[in-house]
C-alpha cells in the first residue's frame, strides 16, 4: 500500500513538473511546415506569436487578481471569530493560491513559447528562402499591399496542389471539395496548380516503389525478418506471423 502511494505521488510530482509547453519541433514542421511556402511560415509565426502576447495578457491579468482575491480573504479572516468562517476563508485561500500558482506556470509557458514563435520566424527571414527578391525580407516586404497579395496568391498555388497531390495519392483522383476550390481561380493559376499536384503525385509515386523494389529485393534475398525490419526501421515483433 505504502509503495502505490508512493508511486501516485511520484506521478503526481512528475505531471506537475512536466513541461507542457509546445515543443519547438512539433510548432516547426507540423505547424509552419504545414503553410508550405516561406511567406505562409512567416504569417503563420506571427499569428502564433500574437495569439502567445494575448494569452500572456490574459493570464497575467488573472494571476494579478487571484493574488488580491487571497488577500482579501486574509483581510475577511481578521474581522471574524467563528471557527467554521474561518476554516471556510483558509479553504478558499487555498484554493486561490493553487489558482494562482497554476496562473504564474501559464504565463511562464506562453511567454516561453512567444520567444520560440520569434525565433523560427527569425529563422525563416535569416534564410535564403525568407528573402524577397530587392533582398529585404519578405517580412519586411509585405509591408507593401501589393507584394503581400503575389505572395497570398503563389502561398494558395502550392497549397491546393498539395491538397489535390494528398487526394491523388490516397484515393487515385483529385477530390471534389479540392477541385470546387480551384475551379474558383484563374484558369492560369488552376493550370500552374494541377502540373504541381501531377508532379508531386509521380514524384511520390516513383518514391514509394523505389522503397517497394528495395524491401522486396531484401526479402526475395532471405534477408531475417528481424534485420529487415531494422533497414526498414520498423518495430519487430518475434511472435507475429510471418506473409
Amino acid at each position: 500500500m505504502n509503495d502505490l502511494i508512493m508511486r501516485e505521488e511520484y506521478l503526481l510530482e512528475a505531471a506537475r513538473e512536466v513541461n507542457i509547453q509546445l515543443p519547438k519541433f512539433k510548432a516547426k514542421h507540423f505547424i509552419g511546415n504545414s503553410h508550405i511556402t516561406p511567406y505562409g511560415k512567416i504569417k503563420q509565426y506571427l499569428i502564433e506569436y500574437n495569439a502567445r502576447k494575448n494569452a500572456v495578457d490574459e493570464h497575467r491579468y488573472f494571476r494579478d487578481k487571484k493574488l488580491l482575491e487571497i488577500e482579501l480573504e486574509k483581510e475577511k479572516k481578521k474581522y471574524t471569530d467563528n471557527e467554521i468562517e474561518h476554516k471556510m476563508i483558509d479553504l478558499e485561500i487555498q484554493h486561490l493560491e493553487a489558482q494562482y500558482e497554476g496562473f504564474i506556470i501559464k504565463v511562464e509557458n506562453m511567454e516561453n513559447e512567444m520567444q520560440m514563435f520569434k525565433d523560427l520566424l527569425e529563422e525563416v527571414c535569416e534564410s535564403p528562402e525568407g528573402k524577397h527578391s530587392d533582398g529585404r525580407t519578405i517580412l519586411e516586404a509585405i509591408q507593401d499591399n501589393s507584394i503581400r497579395e503575389k505572395y497570398e496568391a503563389e502561398y494558395w498555388t502550392f497549397r491546393m496542389a498539395k491538397q489535390t497531390a494528398m487526394d491523388m495519392i490516397a484515393y487515385g483522383r483529385a477530390g471534389v471539395g479540392n477541385m470546387d476550390s480551384i475551379a474558383m481561380l484563374e484558369g492560369e493559376q488552376q493550370q500552374a496548380i494541377m502540373k504541381i499536384a501531377c508532379d508531386y503525385f509521380v514524384r511520390n509515386e516513383n518514391r514509394t516503389k523505389h522503397f517497394i523494389d528495395q524491401s522486396n529485393s531484401k526479402y526475395q534475398a532471405n534477408i531475417d525478418a528481424e534485420e529487415l525490419a531494422k533497414t526498414l526501421e520498423l518495430e519487430y515483433n518475434r511472435d507475429a506471423p510471418n506473409f
